[in-house]
């Protein structure tokens, strides 16, 4: 199942499916496709090569294979996180 896209600690875009999270890198040129990255792509050591073609939410064309484990835990940490950052701007509570 594809999840909502998420937000970065620096508020970029995060797609999340099966325990994979993808950076959000740009539109295709006629704005149709977006086109996502491993979050693990610009690791110095062994990057991760995936990247992901999502039209309409879901999932049209995965290019390569992840190099690495996925990580539903490290997910979850960034939904809650959201969810938090979410709460704070929109309550005011003390």
């Amino acid at each position: 199942a594809v999840d909502m896209p998420l937000k970065t600690e620096r508020d970029r875009d995060f797609f999340v499916q099966d325990g994979f999270k993808y950076v959000y890198d740009r539109d295709s040129t006629d704005g149709v496709t977006t086109f996502w990255r491993c979050q693990w792509k610009t690791k110095k050591i062994n990057p991760c090569p995936v990247r992901i073609h999502v039209k309409d939410g879901v999932i049209v064309k995965t290019l390569h294979v992840n190099n690495h484990e996925s990580n539903p835990s490290g997910v979850e940490v960034t939904q809650i996180r959201n969810k938090i950052k979410k709460r704070a701007v929109e309550t005011q509570e003390v």
